[in-house]
Parts: C-alpha cells; sequence; structure tokens
C-alpha cells in the first residue's frame, strides 16, 4: 500500500491558520470560494496538477480534505465572532487600538459609506470620497490623505482617522465605533491587562 499524498493532520494544520485580525469581508469570500471549489468536479481542473509521487485519486482526496478543513476552520472563526461580547466595554489597551488601525486603511472603511475616488496623474496620492455627511455633494469635498490615513472634508470640515469616520456617519460614540472595527476583525475588546499607573502614566 502506498503512502497518501499527504498526512490529513499536515492538511487541517495547513487549512486552520489564525484567522483573528482578518476582515470578515475576506472570510466570507474565502469560504464561498472554498464552497464553489467543492462543488467543482475535481478531476478536469486537478489532473493537470498531480504531482508525480501520487496518484489522482489521492491527490483529489487530500485537495477536497483541506477545502472541507478550511471551510470548517472559518465557520467555527465566525461563530467564535458573534459569541463575542462588545457591548458595555468603555476602554481597551492601546495595543488593540493601535492593530485595528494597523490592519484597516482608511479608504476600505470609507467604501464602506460613500464613494470613493482615485484620481489620475501627479495627485493619484491622495483620493478623494464624496461627502454624505453635510447633504448632496455632486463633486468631491473629501480628501483622503493615505499616507497619513486620514481623511477630510472640506465641505463640512469633518473627518479623522478610522475611529472618527465611523463615528461621524454611523453617528456613535467612540467605544461603540472600536467595537464595530473590532468585530469586522474578530478581535475582542476587552483590556489584555490593567492599566497600572504611576504618577499618571501608563507602565
Amino acid at each position: 500500500m502506498s503512502e497518501p499524498y499527504a498526512d490529513k493532520s499536515v492538511l487541517a494544520l495547513l487549512a486552520r491558520p489564525n484567522w483573528r485580525g482578518t476582515n470578515t469581508s475576506r472570510l466570507v469570500y474565502t469560504i464561498q470560494d472554498a464552497r464553489d471549489n467543492l462543488a467543482i468536479d475535481p478531476i478536469s481542473p486537478l489532473e493537470l496538477h498531480v504531482p508525480p509521487d501520487c496518484t489522482v485519486a489521492e491527490y483529489i482526496e487530500g485537495h477536497r480534505y483541506y477545502l472541507e478543513q478550511l471551510i470548517k476552520g472559518i465557520e467555527e472563526e465566525l461563530e467564535r465572532r458573534r459569541r463575542i461580547k462588545y457591548e458595555g466595554v468603555v476602554n481597551t489597551n492601546a495595543e488593540i487600538i493601535q492593530t485595528i488601525k494597523a490592519a484597516l486603511k482608511i479608504e476600505d472603511i470609507l467604501e464602506w459609506y460613500t464613494e470613493v475616488i482615485i484620481p489620475r496623474g501627479q495627485y493619484r496620492k491622495n483620493w478623494k470620497y464624496i461627502c454624505k455627511l453635510h447633504g448632496e455633494d455632486k463633486d468631491p469635498s473629501g480628501f483622503i490623505y493615505r499616507e497619513e490615513q486620514r481623511a477630510w472634508c472640506f465641505g463640512c470640515s469633518k473627518g479623522g482617522d478610522i475611529f472618527d469616520i465611523v463615528q461621524l456617519f454611523e453617528r456613535v460614540d467612540l467605544p461603540k465605533a472600536i467595537a464595530r472595527l473590532a468585530r469586522h476583525l474578530g478581535l475582542d475588546i476587552k483590556p489584555l491587562r490593567g492599566e497600572r499607573r504611576k504618577g499618571g502614566v501608563p507602565l
């Protein structure tokens, strides 16, 4: 009897990376793509890529097992996110705030609420957006400073970072804006540790 092409325990590990910090949209696309691939007749697309040290049947079995584990892992991560309690958490650690800011781009957050425009030519570095905070904005009066990860509307003089944008468009306070973005990344916003202070300075 020949050895299997890949050990199932190895395939399971490969199919289940740490999904924390991956935005929910990416998880949805990944799980739907995996389900689509499972529904396709596996022989025709895989036959050309079968390594020489295994049979077509072994390779197909390993591939299907990998996809099944991938789907199961994402389903478990989505369920974990549904169970996280975001209500009632007013303060969190600076490390969690920085993690959220590092993982999300302001232009992506603005696209939740409005149209983002990529200019051509020499001004391509700074994008624009149609601001819906001060009524109908026929010409884009909002500017996205991507290097600083900030946005500002010259029509209503409002803007800021990703937390400010969520607060402005959803009309929520800062703790709820943090919770909204943390949920998108699957992060728990409960403090990692208690803040110990000496003379007003965090240790």
